[in-house]
């Protein structure tokens, strides 16, 4: 039988490893297609439409982007001026997938959104 502070000391360590796997670089995003995962990259530019989706363009600018990052009209509220956001390296949690040979994710929560450099990174699954 284990002492009782070597089972609080697992329990602590089981706990607070909650963060899952390290998140993807954009650059390999590609090889997760269909799949729900954490990706990084800095924000190279940032498009919007009238009343869809604005973009965020990882590790270069459309077309030439590693993959986009979809915030859909119900969270952009959450992000007062996501233009600010150009130059910055976030983190982005969603399903990839492949649309006219260009790789996309859609964020579903304000949680799967985040800046990199906030403490505060988000788990993934």
């Amino acid at each position: 039988m284990f002492p009782l502070h070597v089972l609080a000391l697992a329990l602590i360590l089981t706990v607070g490893s909650n963060q899952g796997p390290a998140p993807v670089p954009a650059s390999e995003a590609g090889r997760f297609v269909g799949r729900r995962i954490a990706v990084e990259g800095l924000v190279a530019g940032v498009r919007a439409t009238s009343r869809g989706p604005v973009w965020l363009d990882l590790e270069g600018r459309h077309p030439k982007e590693a993959i986009s990052i979809a915030v859909p009209p119900s969270l952009q509220g959450h992000y007062p001026d996501l233009r600010k956001w150009e130059g910055r390296r976030i983190v982005a949690r969603g399903l990839v997938r492949k649309v006219e040979n260009r790789l996309e994710l859609t964020i579903e929560a304000v949680a799967d959104l985040v800046i990199a450099s906030e403490p505060a990174r988000i788990p993934c699954p």
